[in-house]
Formats: structure tokens, C-alpha cells, sequence
């Protein structure tokens, strides 16, 4: 009985670095050009009858950690869907 052939683990190593290669080159080709602008801002909602101002700060300053930036409290607005949410604004700076 004659045996399959079988492709040398040489020859498999070559088709797994030829496939990634394509993946990095693909997903490099696709990819948005970098905006150093993005996400410099941040919305949190929250709740006016039961909130934490200090907590809410703090979430906007874990966002802009991301850019090594401090989070600066810009204002609020009010859900006008919902009478019960509120929006405040944080840019980082």
C-alpha cells in the first residue's frame, strides 16, 4: 500500500509564516490612519438623584490616562429622552 504524501514540516513552517505575513499585511493596509485627536473627550452618564461627583472624575481621569493627559470637567446636559439621566462632559488636556 502506498502512503500518502505528506507535506515536510519544513514546507508547513513556510505556509505558517506566508499566512501570517498576508494577515499582518492585510490588517496594515486596512487599518484608519492614526487620529492623535480621538477620544480627547469623554460623556459619562449618571444618575441626579443617587451620584458621586468624585467617582465620576475619576472615571473621566482612567479615560484620559490612556493619552497621559488630566481629565478637565467641561459641563453637563440633561437626557432629554429621560428625565432621570444627566451627561457630564470631560475633555483631556
Amino acid at each position: 500500500m502506498k502512503r500518502p504524501d505528506i507535506p515536510s514540516t519544513a514546507f508547513l513552517a513556510r505556509c505558517v509564516a506566508l499566512g501570517l505575513c498576508l494577515c499582518v499585511a492585510v490588517s496594515c493596509a486596512t487599518r484608519a490612519p492614526y487620529d492623535p485627536n480621538a477620544d480627547l473627550s469623554v460623556s459619562i452618564p449618571y444618575d441626579p438623584y443617587n451620584y458621586d461627583p468624585e467617582r465620576l472624575d475619576r472615571e473621566a481621569q482612567a479615560h484620559c490616562d490612556a493619552y497621559n493627559l488630566n481629565a478637565r470637567f467641561v459641563d453637563e446636559t440633561i437626557d432629554e429622552q429621560s428625565v432621570r439621566w444627566r451627561y457630564r462632559h470631560y475633555n483631556c488636556v
